[in-house]
């Protein structure tokens, strides 16, 4: 799957999210929305932290043959 514009990323999921930093490399991480109220929202990576996210793919299914 290709990097998907962060409008059309699903709310109620953990995704992975690219996150375009202004001061050094872009970053991708896995994160989720949290919303609290219309002021207290945003995309959040697995720390917590509000990221400036711009784009979003799905998690990748796990490998298999793993723990069989």
């Amino acid at each position: 799957m290709n990097w998907q514009p962060i409008e059309t990323a699903p709310k109620n999921a953990y995704v992975l999210l690219f996150v375009d930093i202004a001061i050094g490399p872009p970053l991708i991480v896995q994160g989720c929305w949290f919303e609290v109220d219309r002021r207290d929202r945003g995309w959040i990576d697995t720390n917590g932290n509000v990221v400036p996210v711009t784009h979003w793919m799905p998690l990748p299914s796990p490998p298999t043959g793993v723990n069989e």
